[in-house]
């Protein structure tokens, strides 16, 4: 199964950087970017890739965070449930509360 995945993979990142190439290829005229410092002229391929790239990076982000938040609620329900709770614990002999 884990090879059929892998090709996959493979199979989406090819698609990408082609698709990539046809956008680069088509969109070589160069376009102003201005932002509060300045201004920067790139070709739009440029500014598409970026644009790209920052959505993925914040895509992961979002998609990270809440696994962060699941794996420390993960960790402290296995400290809470490596201690039984008092009421549980066996009975000590020579304890006068024991039934």
């Amino acid at each position: 199964m884990s090879r059929v995945l892998r090709l996959l993979k493979y199979l989406l990142l090819l698609i990408v950087v082609i698709a990539g190439l046809v956008l680069h290829n088509g969109n070589p005229e160069p376009v102003s970017f201005n932002y509060y410092f300045g201004t920067v002229q790139q070709p739009l391929a440029v500014f598409l890739a970026a644009t790209l790239a920052i959505g993925a990076l914040l895509g992961m982000l979002a998609g990270f965070l809440p696994g962060l938040a699941m794996r420390r609620e993960i960790r402290r329900l296995r400290r809470q449930s490596a201690s039984p709770p008092p009421h549980l614990e066996p009975p000590q002999p020579g304890n006068p509360d024991a039934a």
